[in-house]
């Protein structure tokens, strides 16, 4: 690929052990081409800090985090609270907290049935307050709710302004 001079790279990985290695191979390799990484890289700081100036310019998105939500920061301080250390991931790991809480809503409002559950997701979830802030699920399943776009210079993961 390096020969090939391609306009930027996608690092679009499962785990932050492999996306450093990639980084790793190409720093090896003298290669530094444009890149844009998936949210496996911002997710992790580790990993960010470790291949800073691999990952300077590197574009990327996340699902937006509100620290100030009370339900979010409640989970961080317990995360933190229990485990000594920032919660890693924090974009997927609001979601899955949420999506805890909606079942739970969702089995005490209609009863442990599957299709019923389903529907009361697909009907009934319209400004849910959660850690993610407030979610509304569309009636084809999917949570009306987006990425972020960010860049990640000097080592940290920011906004991305045009």
């Amino acid at each position: 690929m390096q020969g090939q001079n391609p306009d930027a790279v996608f690092v679009s990985t499962q785990t932050p052990a492999v996306s450093a290695r990639i980084l790793t191979q190409m720093k090896q390799l003298g290669w530094k081409p444009k890149l844009m990484v998936a949210d496996i890289v911002p997710g992790d700081q580790e990993t960010v800090t470790a291949n800073q100036d691999m990952l300077e310019g590197a574009l990327t998105a996340e699902f937006g985090v509100d620290s100030t939500n009370s339900k979010f920061k409640a989970l961080a301080d317990a995360y933190k609270t229990k485990f000594s250390k920032d919660m890693p991931y924090q974009g997927y790991a609001q979601t899955e907290y949420d999506a805890v809480y909606l079942v739970r809503d969702a089995l005490a409002e209609v009863g442990y049935d599957g299709e019923k559950v389903a529907k009361w997701l697909h009907e009934s979830v319209k400004d849910w307050q959660g850690a993610t802030g407030s979610v509304t699920i569309k009636p084809d399943g999917d949570p009306k709710a987006g990425h972020r776009a960010e860049i990640i210079t000097a080592g940290k993961v920011g906004a991305y302004q045009k």
